[in-house]
């Protein structure tokens, strides 16, 4: 019986070492995309101010054809 106890908590500990392994290389990953998704909402915001931009200088640029017609 201690023999067996003693496979169990052998089992055991190895499925928690590499269930921790794999956590590890997950939050690792976590982050990694996490940062990535902060520099993509970055570049979001840039484009759409950028956008923002020259819709108002197109608008303008309307205008001022306009009354020019």
């Amino acid at each position: 019986m201690d023999k067996q106890l003693n496979q169990l908590a052998s089992n055991m500990a190895v499925q928690i070492g590499n269930l921790n392994l794999e956590l590890s290389k997950t939050q690792a990953e976590n982050e990694q995309l996490q940062e990535r998704n902060a520099q993509l909402q970055e570049t979001i915001n840039t484009l759409r101010k950028e956008a923002k931009h020259e819709s108002s200088a197109d608008h303008t640029a309307d205008k001022q054809i306009n009354q020019h017609s």
